[in-house]
């Protein structure tokens, strides 16, 4: 999986003898969508999916979101500037900062409390930042 990371520009996955999903290298990834290529992602990135369901349990009522950042905006002090601007606090549940092809890349799941949400969600998304809703 290394390698791919490094190398390849497309991937595909199959499963059952299928292709079950195709793209870029950083967008499966970062943003797998088919169990497949979840599990492949997930077991590549030492990531434990029983750790990830306690941790969103802990912070059950709270918008739990994983953005990720890209290039040079992975290193901006944007989550401090979005906090001071919404009032919006977070708990930091997991986070990483890592490369695919040489881009740099990190990725923060965070539960959002208190403060303007919306207001939040939007300055994210002004700055290029890819939010998944996860609860």
């Amino acid at each position: 999986m290394e390698v791919i990371r490094r190398v390849c520009d497309r991937v595909a996955v199959l499963a059952d003898g299928r292709i079950v999903e195709i793209g870029s290298v950083a967008d499966l990834f970062l943003h797998p969508q088919h169990p497949a290529t979840r599990r492949l992602v997930f077991e590549a990135e030492q990531i434990n999916e029983q750790e990830q369901e306690q941790n969103l349990s802990r912070v059950a009522g709270h918008p739990v979101l994983r953005l990720t950042f890209r290039g040079e905006a992975t290193y901006e002090p944007l989550l401090g500037a979005i906090a001071r601007e919404t009032g919006v606090d977070y708990s930091i549940l997991s986070g990483r900062i890592d490369r695919i092809k040489g881009v740099a890349y990190g990725q923060l799941t965070l539960a959002l409390v208190g403060g303007n949400v919306p207001a939040a969600l939007q300055r994210f998304s002004a700055n290029n930042v890819h939010i998944e809703k996860l609860s």
